[in-house]
């Protein structure tokens, strides 16, 4: 897959890619692919959102900015992606798996955040087809617009095969190989976001804050977490707490303690 650019530096070939679900992280994905990575995208949506790109005819973003993509209401099974990009949320990729089914894409990886088992996604569209990428970068749209294009390499996205990592990378997707298996860590993850979710819930509904007593008792959940990670019982591999792995961020033992 890895070319070689004029500047002597790696880079992907050109590739034919459709992303399924148009929302925030597959427009995400769809703009740099687009943008920093020359690839031809196809983006599938539904609904509103379908109208506004059959309009535009391109991923905006709040400076009317454009990547341009292939706008489709269907997901044509008679092309034979090189790349399908499944980035509809977790609820919804039952629904989705006999289109996918039926996809004749080379490979088809799953963006969806979820608790359930891969090997469901997996044994759906063949093993040898199925790959995983869990994005952890942040993505927003207002009024239908990309409201920050740039991803961090503090939020890279984690994923199965090594070959779509540099893929990733070259379009400015900061991206890693997992160290560990996905079902794991996406337990490890949700163990850990949802007590910190939660309290940003709080926050936001109260629109002042949370009490410490409040922050004790979720950090007790965060901390419990990183433990089962560390003895192994919840993951064979701390990828999921990078941080605590290396000691350079650790939870204050009052506020993982107290009351």
């Amino acid at each position: 897959m890895p070319g070689l650019a004029a500047t002597g530096k790696p880079t992907s070939l050109k590739l034919h890619i459709a992303v399924f679900g148009a929302g925030c992280i597959g427009s995400m994905f769809a703009w740099h692919l687009v943008r920093d990575g020359g690839h031809e995208v196809t983006v599938v949506a539904r609904g509103a959102r379908l109208a506004q790109l059959q309009a535009d005819k391109a991923i905006l973003n709040r400076s009317n900015d454009r990547a341009e993509v292939t706008v489709s209401a269907n997901l044509d099974p008679t092309v034979s992606y090189d790349l399908l990009l499944v980035s509809v949320k977790g609820n919804q990729v039952t629904e989705a798996l006999p289109t996918l089914q039926a996809s004749t894409a080379k490979t088809i990886m799953f963006n969806s955040v979820t608790f359930s088992p891969l090997a469901l996604m997996q044994n759906a569209v063949g093993g040898d087809r199925f790959a995983y990428g869990f994005p952890k970068f942040p993505a927003f749209m207002k009024e239908g617009k990309l409201v920050n294009t740039k991803i961090s390499s503090f939020t890279p996205t984690i994923v199965t095969q090594a070959q779509w990592v540099q893929l990733f990378n070259d379009a400015h997707i900061p991206s890693r190989l997992t160290p560990c298996d996905m079902d794991s860590y996406m337990r490890a993850h949700v163990a850990a976001a949802t007590p910190l979710l939660t309290l940003c819930s709080i926050a936001h509904m109260r629109g002042t804050g949370i009490t410490w007593a409040e922050a004790c008792k979720h950090a007790k959940v965060v901390a419990h977490t990183k433990d089962l990670c560390s003895s192994r019982r919840l993951c064979h591999c701390q990828a999921a707490w990078p941080q605590c792995s290396t000691g350079r961020i650790e939870l204050d033992e009052q506020l993982a303690t107290g009351v």
